[in-house]
């Protein structure tokens, strides 16, 4: 099974997750169902980066804690997303028809807070908060924040992680 998922993810990026993996969501489906006693239909939608949504970020940083330093998954993530100032950046807005009920957005900031004794930190205070954001949160000039927070305990202590995300939409 592990070979059949490697085939999957590395030769076949632009077919539908369906075909490969009926047998598995069927019985998921199955399973739902008697769990719950009533039609189950899942409705699946493609993350293409985990900060897109605040509720996988914030788990993604949680659970990757235990292995690397705060500083590094942070400075990895401000590395990779792509983040559109409303201020100075101009994007060209495509004007070709879009389907139905379809809104293009855009990440534009993103602010992580970690409070606590995170896994990898030295012995600290425990009402230690540290912030990194980057990018813009004020709600003038974004459409949409939306916030989660992940709350997990360590041999030192608990901490928790709030990951807020905003987008524009155009």
């Amino acid at each position: 099974n592990k070979k059949r998922k490697n085939y999957f993810l590395k030769k076949n990026k632009n077919l539908n997750i369906l075909t490969f993996f009926k047998k598995e969501f069927n019985a998921l489906n199955f399973i739902l169902e008697n769990l719950f006693n009533s039609p189950i239909q899942l409705e699946i939608s493609r993350l293409y980066y985990p900060f897109d949504d605040s509720n996988v970020l914030a788990q993604i940083i949680g659970l990757n804690g235990k292995k690397y330093k705060f500083d590094s998954i942070s400075s990895r993530l401000f590395s990779i997303a792509d983040i559109f100032n409303p201020k100075t950046d101009i994007r060209d807005i495509n004007l070709a028809p879009r389907r139905h009920n379809s809104i293009t957005a855009c990440l534009s900031g993103i602010k992580i807070r970690v409070a606590g004794r995170f896994y990898k930190h030295t012995i600290i205070p425990r009402k230690t908060v540290s912030t990194v954001q980057a990018g813009s949160m004020a709600r003038g000039f974004v459409n949409h924040v939306e916030s989660s927070r992940y709350i997990n305990k360590s041999k030192r202590g608990s901490f928790s992680i709030s990951v807020s995300v905003s987008h524009i939409f155009y």
